[in-house]
């Protein structure tokens, strides 16, 4: 079986393939998009902004959760960049939904209000539901 990546990541840089700024499975009702540490940094923002945006298109009702386990941190252009993409998700009839949040960014969705907006999920302690 070879690697095909999914259409809305073609023309993206062979070192971006090696190490995408985003990882995709799709499942009967929920499409889960696993981000990496430099999703959100410039100037990955602009281009994972672009590929969550098109997935939100494809959405059809499916929730769309977006595992934040290995991100650290957000500027203020990828807390924009979520803002559209909840608004783009909730136009699909679907909704948005981040998962495996750190303590430090639950602080950030908090203080600017976004948690209010779009389901935030902390990350579960090791051990956690075993």
């Amino acid at each position: 079986m070879s690697f095909r990546p999914h259409p809305l990541m073609e023309g993206v840089l062979m070192m971006d393939v090696l190490c995408p700024p985003v990882h995709v499975e799709q499942h009967a009702g929920t499409m889960v998009v696993t981000c990496n540490a430099d999703s959100f940094l410039w100037p990955s923002v602009d281009e994972v902004g672009s590929i969550l945006l098109g997935l939100a298109e494809e959405l059809d009702g499916r929730q769309l959760v977006l595992d934040f386990g290995d991100v650290d941190y957000l500027s203020g252009a990828a807390l924009e960049k979520l803002v559209v993409l909840q608004r783009k998700a909730a136009s699909e009839g679907s909704t948005l939904i981040i998962d495996n949040v750190s303590s430090y960014l639950l602080e950030i969705f908090s203080v600017t209000g976004l948690a209010g907006i779009m389901e935030v999920n902390p990350t579960c302690p090791a051990g956690a539901g075993i």
